[in-house]
């Protein structure tokens, strides 16, 4: 039961070095003024065993194995105070191994006071030989029984709370958030995650900086200094909050901060457990901004679409005013309203690029020839002090309108030049990224690969402010004669609507990097059969019913097919529609796609059932593609986009007149 080898002994060897030094100090001295040999200290738990917390064998720790009450002098020990056998204690207790093993002559031993009446452990002196005066024994004992009884209770608390500390630390270098402690900003300790997120290899590393204060950027000093300031005058601080912090790279992280005090070995100190939430709430901040750009979306489409039909009656009217006057002056006069006219059409046409209702024909386009263009381009309207470098390691083809995926990086490259006063740079680089890489930052994303476009330049980079705003239409920081503020919003508009999305990343004095990502193109491109010439078509021959709601639209276009020869008819709803259509046959349905109540989709795909041979043509002022799933007829249904030239409603309606019924 007894181990001869040197301990730190019993339950309580994991308490501190110092506190088990008083305690055998203590226990030393009571067995050297009762003479013993050995002097133990033990507790009693819920069973009938004891355990003994400290046992000193002339004067050395030695390991003790717990054991039964039954049989031993500690029962006797529990039940009277004190209790002394003055000798042959071994031979009276034949079934204690310990006695016997250590040649106990003499034994005494007093219990200790535990919880209300009952006992809580005991101390035992035990006698190589008699014991010669029982009575000092005795009193000895019930002398020192509260001393020891406080002593072993206080190692034992400080046991548990060295236990509690050391599972403490383990929590804390193995927890994913970052923890670090420091006093007056001077850094005490930092766990592994908190290294981590720094950017630095160890814990060590991040220890030499010395102070919390080289982690934080200027603005977040201060704000940490005014939050020290408040908690010296005792004043109510925010104990969670968001912080940030710069990475040894120089990048920043967004983190959220839970502080407390501690004590931390021995002093006060605080305790800061962080968490990166940078990108929570980049994704936070980009569905916000997506929220607040599709609003502006819907206001901007509505208003590009009463626009284009204003438009379309305005420039009907002047070519119809053009095809009646011959005095040149007067015609002079009528083409600039005309050419007015279109500048409008083509603001009109940016800001549905930004509600993402402009007209796309997507294909499979090849960078490398898209590049070379672009280059060429380029190369001829930037300035010479501009230098610029295209990197394209992308082989797959990109599904986008080519013209648009042009004009879009013509515009980036403006902008990266606008933004150069002298010397710069402009890099444009393609590379291709599996879905997953994407769907890391954008979620919504769903196609098997994107090809990431980026155009990065040196120029002056964009303030926080500015960088909020920068795909707001008509938000610019150019000055008025320089720009209307649409170029980025066109291109986020663009890229959205072609399935993709765009990321602006910028800093002041540091430049900015616009990156496209586009869905790869799973197909070479198809091309729909030849249409039919308009050349080659018979004008005037031929009845057409016009659906359209606004009157001075249905006015101006009606005016415009008669001036072709058409015979035509005119309803402001699918109602008047059908009910024109029991009067009169027509072999061409020109309708508006947004109606009060029904929509021309709608409209249309009734009235082919009941005349099967009726042709169809859309004309909005949106770009709905949806039109033609609507209908179902995609390769038989035409849509004219508003406002419309003559000319290409001459084109348009031949086009259709000489196809073959929908319904046939």
């Amino acid at each position: 039961m007894v181990d001869d080898a040197p301990s730190a002994g019993g339950t309580v060897r994991a308490a501190p070095a110092g506190s088990l030094r008083f305690l055998d100090d203590l226990l030393g001295r009571v067995a050297e003024r009762g003479g013993a040999d050995f002097v133990l200290v033990g507790t009693l738990g819920p069973s009938e065993r004891v355990t003994v917390e400290r046992m000193l064998v002339d004067g050395q720790p030695r390991d003790c194995e717990p054991y039964e009450r039954a049989g031993t002098p500690f029962e006797d020990v529990l039940d009277s105070t004190p209790y002394v056998i003055r000798s042959a204690a071994a031979s009276r207790f034949p079934d204690d191994e310990m006695l016997a093993t250590l040649g106990v002559e003499g034994y005494a031993g007093v219990p200790l006071a535990g919880e209300g009446d009952a006992p809580g452990g005991i101390l035992v002196l035990l006698f190589r030989r008699p014991i010669a005066d029982a009575d000092a024994v005795h009193e000895l004992l019930d002398r020192e029984r509260v001393r020891v009884a406080m002593e072993l209770e206080r190692v034992r608390l400080e046991q548990r709370l060295a236990q509690s500390e050391q599972r403490y630390r383990a929590l804390v270098e193995t927890s994913q958030d970052g923890i670090i402690v420091h006093r007056g900003f001077d850094l005490v300790y930092v766990n592994p995650a908190a290294a981590r997120l720094a950017g630095y290899a160890t814990p060590a590393e991040l220890l030499e900086l010395g102070s919390v204060m080289r982690l934080l950027p200027p603005a977040e000093q201060e704000r940490a200094r005014q939050r020290m300031a408040a908690r010296q005058r005792e004043e109510h601080v925010e104990r969670d909050y968001h912080m940030v912090i710069q990475r040894r790279d120089g990048s920043e992280a967004r983190l959220r901060a839970l502080v407390s005090q501690v004590e931390w070995d021995g002093a006060p100190a605080y305790q800061v457990a962080v968490t990166d939430i940078s990108q929570r709430l980049e994704v936070e901040e980009r569905a916000q901004q997506a929220r607040r750009l599709e609003s502006i979306g819907k206001l901007t489409g509505g208003i590009a679409h009463d626009f284009n039909n204003l438009l379309a009656v305005v420039l009907g009217n002047l070519e119809l005013i053009d095809d009646r006057i011959s005095d040149p002056d007067t015609r002079a006069l009528l083409l600039q309203a005309t050419q007015a006219a279109g500048r409008g059409t083509e603001l009109s046409r940016r800001l549905l690029s930004f509600a993402r209702r402009q007209p796309l024909k997507p294909r499979a386009v090849v960078l490398e020839a898209l590049f070379a263009e672009t280059r060429t381009m380029l190369e001829r309207t930037l300035r010479s002090a501009v230098q610029l470098e295209f990197d394209d390691q992308a082989r797959e083809p990109v599904l986008a309108d080519p013209t648009q995926l042009q004009t879009a990086l013509l515009n980036l490259a403006n902008n990266a030049e606008d933004a150069m006063s002298g010397p710069g740079r402009i890099t444009i680089s393609s590379w291709l990224m599996a879905a997953t890489e994407v769907s890391r930052r954008f979620p919504e994303m769903q196609a098997t690969a994107f090809v990431c476009i980026e155009v990065a330049d040196t120029g002056s980079g964009m303030s926080a402010e500015v960088l909020d705003r920068a795909f707001e239409p008509f938000y610019s920081t150019k000055h008025a004669v320089h720009g209307s503020g649409l170029g980025l919003s066109m291109v986020h508009g663009f890229v959205r609507q072609s399935r993709g999305q765009i990321d602006l990343n910028s800093r002041e004095g540091k430049g900015t990097r616009v990156r496209l990502y586009l869905p790869v193109a799973e197909a070479e491109p198809q091309f729909s059969d030849e249409q039919p010439r308009a050349d080659a078509v018979a004008l005037g021959q031929g009845r057409i019913l016009v659906v359209e709601d606004e009157a001075t639209v249905r006015e101006v276009t009606v005016a415009m097919l008669r001036s072709f020869g058409y015979e035509v008819f005119a309803a402001e709803d699918g109602t008047a529609a059908r009910a024109l259509l029991e009067q009169e046959s027509v072999d061409l349905l020109l309708s508006d796609v947004v109606l009060p109540g029904e929509r021309g989709p709608e409209i249309a795909a009734e009235v082919v059932r009941r005349c099967p041979g009726l042709r169809v043509m859309f004309m909005s002022g949106y770009a709905d593609v949806d039109v033609f799933s609507d209908f179902g007829q995609r390769r038989r249904v035409r849509l004219l986009q508003k406002p419309f030239r003559r000319e290409t409603l001459r084109v348009q309606v031949a086009e259709a007149m000489a196809e073959d019924a929908v319904g046939a």
